[in-house]
């Protein structure tokens, strides 16, 4: 477990907010777990993004549910973030090299505190799948 900690935003106009992200990795279950937890006063909105290169992997979104693939593995994100919003972009594969790019930007607003999750399954597939 990785844990991060600060109150940065203790002068913030709108309020002060003291942000604890957690980091986890579970090897028995290969998931990643990031839980965010901001607390203070006053009304806000946070967003963060991941970029996930197009020539690598496939996309596919359900319900709070967002699957990408390819012929050899998957990772499936969950959240309880309030949106999130697929974009096209570009990211850098090596220095220098742009290429398109998926890029999810997770939104929430919220008074006070709020706890917040992603959640990333890893699964290699199977050779008849």
């Amino acid at each position: 477990i990785i844990t991060f900690k600060h109150n940065g935003y203790h002068k913030h106009s709108k309020g002060k907010q003291t942000y604890l992200r957690k980091i986890s990795y579970n090897y028995k279950t290969t998931t990643v777990d990031i839980s965010d937890n901001l607390s203070g006063s006053g009304k806000h909105f946070i967003s963060m993004g991941f970029l996930i290169p197009k020539k690598y992997w496939k996309f596919q979104a359900g319900n709070k549910m967002y699957r990408f693939y390819n012929e050899t593995e998957e990772f499936v994100i969950n959240t309880n973030w309030k949106s999130v919003e697929i974009e096209d972009s570009w990211c850098s594969e090596l220095f220098l090299n742009r290429t398109e790019a998926y890029k999810l930007v997770f939104k929430h607003d919220y008074m006070g505190k709020v706890p917040l999750s992603i959640n990333i399954k890893i699964r290699k597939k199977k050779e008849n799948e």
